[in-house]
């Protein structure tokens, strides 16, 4: 049977400076941070960021009999380490913060791509559900967006965002002759088919990553 430790998460939430830890009569109390670190970042960036690091725990989690207790523990103290951190930079409190981006129970940010057109970035809500298989771990692991009309291939490139890690930078498009040449056993070409498109726009790492097989 397969388990995922508690310690895996709690070092992660360490790594990313998200939580600290506290003794209260004679117990370890978890407590979320902001990571001061991250307000020099656009607000959308910084729930980018988190989007990808919490798909990201879970994704290598998913298939552990015991995702839905540890990622709910993980995920709480993630949520209120980006409100936090958003409070921090915006100079609001925690739940100034919380309110000034909840829509429907969604936390939604607006912000305007290099064309101008605005676009909502959504903080994950996906939840943790244990997945049974490995490939279903595999898709969508770039941050939940809300788009407009679906952009063209052009747009995609201007966008500036990689549309596999959700990064922002030079972006190349990466193209395959055929979608049946994919297995969807990699994040990159299971987005592919997920969204029946032959074309991705990746940043450099990304890029390196995919020619050189290790994503």
């Amino acid at each position: 049977m397969l388990h995922v430790n508690m310690d895996t998460a709690k070092n992660k939430l360490l790594e990313y400076d998200a939580v600290r830890m506290s003794q209260e009569r004679g117990k370890t109390v978890w407590k979320p941070k902001p990571r001061s670190y991250m307000i020099g970042n656009n607000v959308e960036d910084i729930v980018a960021q988190y989007n990808t690091e919490i798909r990201g725990f879970y994704n290598y989690s998913a298939i552990a009999n015991n995702i839905s207790s540890i990622g709910g523990s993980f995920g709480y103290i993630m949520e209120y380490s980006l409100y936090k951190t958003i409070a921090q930079k915006l100079n609001l409190t925690m739940v100034q913060a919380k309110l000034k981006y909840l829509r429907d129970k969604k936390f939604v940010v607006p912000f305007k791509d290099t064309k101008g057109s605005t676009k909502y970035r959504i903080f994950y809500d996906g939840g943790f559900k244990r997945k049974t298989a490995y490939r279903e771990s595999l898709v969508d692991i770039i941050p939940n967006t809300w788009h407009a009309p679906k952009l063209s291939l052009m747009e995609r490139l201007k966008a500036g965002v990689c549309e596999l890690c959700g990064s922002s930078g030079n972006i190349i498009m990466h193209q395959v002759r055929n979608l049946r040449q994919l297995k969807g056993d990699t994040p990159w070409n299971a987005k592919m088919l997920k969204h029946n498109r032959k074309t991705l726009a990746v940043c450099e790492s990304c890029n390196h990553k995919i020619q050189n097989n290790e994503h």
